[in-house]
C-alpha cells in the first residue's frame, strides 16, 4: 500500500505555473486574512487529504488524486500549445481540455462550499424524517458506524428530543461531495464541449488573474442578472471565460445554428480588466496573480478585502444530489460530534 498523498492541490500546480511571475512565484491575496503573499505553487491552493477516500477495506485511498493528475497531464500540453501561438485544437485536444475545465469549477473547496451549504438543507429534511419517532430513528442509527443497534431507548429517545428541540445537526460525508464531483464531470465536460469555443490572448499590457473559483462569468444583456448560478453558463446571453495562462484563456458560450468553428483574438484592455475583476470578486477566498501590482488594483477595485463572498447555491436542475441516510457519518449534538 502507498503513502497518503496528504497535500492536494485543487488547482494543480502545473496549472498554476502558468499565473506565475519570471521568478517562478505566485503573488496571492486571502480575503479572509487580508494578507498578501508570495509563494510558490507547491505551496498555492493546497488542502490536506482534500480528495483522499477510503476503498473497500477502510484503507485511505489515493484513487481521486491520481485520477485527477491523469486528467492534469492530458490537458496540460494543449494548454501549451495554446500559449505558444498555436490556438487551434483538434477534437480529442478539445475533449481533454473540456474536462479540465470542467474539473476545475467541480474539484475546487468553492464547489465543496456550495454542496456542503446544499446537502446541509437536504441534511435538515432527512433529519426531520429519520427523527420524527423512536422507531425512524433507531432504523437510522443501526446504519452509522459503531454499535447503533444496540442503543438504550432513553438515549435514543434523548436524541429524538433534542433534533426537534433543534440542538442536533447531521453531517453528509466530505466522500459523497467527491461522488458528486465524478458523478458530474465527463457529463459536464461534454456540455462544456458542445458550446462555441474561442481561444483569447490576454491585453499586451496586462494579464489574466485566477482564484480559487477561475471562471469569469460575464453577460452580454445589459438588463439581466449579473448573479450566476452554476447552469446558468448554458444561457444564451452568458459568456464564460476561463484563464489557462495569464497570457490565454478559453471562453465559452451557447452554440449558435450552424456555428462550429473555435475562433481567436486578442482582447481589448477593457474586457481583460472585466474578466479579472469578475474573477477576483467571485473568489471563495484566495485571488493568484503574476503581479503584485495588478492584484492590488483589484482588490482596491472589487473590494473584496471588505466583502465576504457569500456561497451561491447550485442549482441542482437535474435533481443528481441525493444523498441517503447512508451518506451520514455523525451527528453533531451541541457543538460536540457524537457517534454511536
Amino acid at each position: 500500500m502507498g503513502t497518503t498523498k496528504k497535500r492536494n492541490h485543487y488547482l494543480p500546480r502545473a496549472y498554476l505555473r502558468g499565473f506565475c511571475d519570471r521568478e517562478g512565484l505566485l503573488w496571492s491575496f486571502d480575503r479572509r486574512s487580508k494578507e498578501y503573499r508570495r509563494l510558490p505553487p507547491d505551496s498555492a491552493a493546497v488542502e490536506t487529504e482534500f480528495y483522499i477516500v477510503k476503498d473497500a477495506a477502510g484503507r485511505k485511498s489515493n484513487a481521486i488524486e491520481d485520477w485527477l493528475a491523469q486528467c492534469e497531464n492530458a490537458a496540460i500540453p494543449v494548454i501549451r500549445k495554446i500559449e505558444s501561438d498555436c490556438p487551434q485544437m483538434s477534437e480529442p485536444e478539445r475533449h481533454v481540455l473540456a474536462r479540465f475545465i470542467a474539473l476545475l469549477r467541480l474539484r475546487t473547496t468553492v464547489f465543496n462550499a456550495e454542496m456542503e451549504e446544499i446537502l446541509d438543507h437536504y441534511a435538515r429534511a432527512l433529519g426531520d424524517l429519520l427523527f420524527s419517532d423512536e422507531n425512524s430513528a433507531r432504523e437510522f442509527i443501526a446504519q452509522l458506524p459503531g454499535n447503533g443497534a444496540d442503543l438504550p431507548s432513553e438515549r435514543i429517545e434523548s436524541w429524538v428530543s433534542m433534533w426537534k428541540a433543534g440542538r442536533c445537526t447531521l453531517k453528509i460525508h466530505r466522500e459523497y461531495i467527491i461522488h458528486l464531483m465524478l458523478q458530474r464531470a465527463d457529463s459536464f465536460a461534454e456540455e462544456l464541449f458542445a458550446m462555441n469555443w474561442s481561444t483569447l490572448r490576454s491585453h499586451q499590457e496586462t494579464a489574466f488573474i485566477i482564484s480559487d473559483l477561475p471562471w469569469s462569468i460575464l453577460s452580454v444583456d445589459p438588463a439581466a442578472s449579473t448573479d450566476f448560478g452554476f447552469s446558468d453558463i448554458f444561457l444564451p446571453h452568458v459568456r464564460t471565460i476561463v484563464p489557462l495562462t495569464r497570457r490565454t484563456a478559453v471562453m465559452l458560450e451557447v452554440r449558435s445554428p450552424g456555428v462550429s468553428r473555435v475562433r481567436f483574438g486578442r482582447v481589448p484592455r477593457d474586457f481583460n480588466r472585466t474578466v479579472n475583476r469578475t474573477i477576483a470578486d467571485n473568489s471563495h477566498r484566495f485571488v493568484f496573480s503574476n503581479s503584485d501590482a495588478l492584484l492590488r488594483r483589484l482588490v482596491k477595485a472589487t473590494g473584496i478585502d471588505r466583502i465576504d463572498r457569500p456561497v451561491r447555491l447550485y442549482g441542482d436542475r437535474e435533481g443528481w444530489i441525493k444523498p441517503d441516510a447512508s451518506q451520514i457519518v455523525g451527528i453533531t449534538v451541541q457543538g460536540f460530534n457524537s457517534r454511536p
